[in-house]
């Protein structure tokens, strides 16, 4: 079953050197990418991001495996100076 990560950040250069790093590791771990940078457009409440990724993993346990591998702690490291980040899993019904 489908699993969904969602990233909310506010984007600046502080993340360019993850972006570029986090594609392979993405690839590797058979994540799609669903969302397109910079379509972000609130409707109603407050929200104090920019950005929102949405990432599809085929499931809970790939991404779960993705974000606890070494290799996206050494990408993750890459984005310590830039302004947090919040990361939600979501599984599909």
């Amino acid at each position: 079953m489908p699993a969904y990560m969602i990233a909310q950040f506010k984007n600046g250069p502080a993340y360019d050197a993850y972006r570029q790093a986090v594609r392979p590791l993405n690839q590797k771990f058979g994540a799609k990418m669903l969302s397109k940078p910079g379509t972000l457009e609130l409707l109603e409440g407050s929200w104090d991001k920019d950005t929102v990724a949405l990432i599809e993993f085929s499931s809970m346990a790939e991404a779960r495996q993705f974000y606890a591998s070494p290799e996206y702690q050494a990408v993750k490291a890459l984005r310590k100076d830039a302004p947090p980040m919040t990361i939600l899993l979501v599984e599909a019904p």
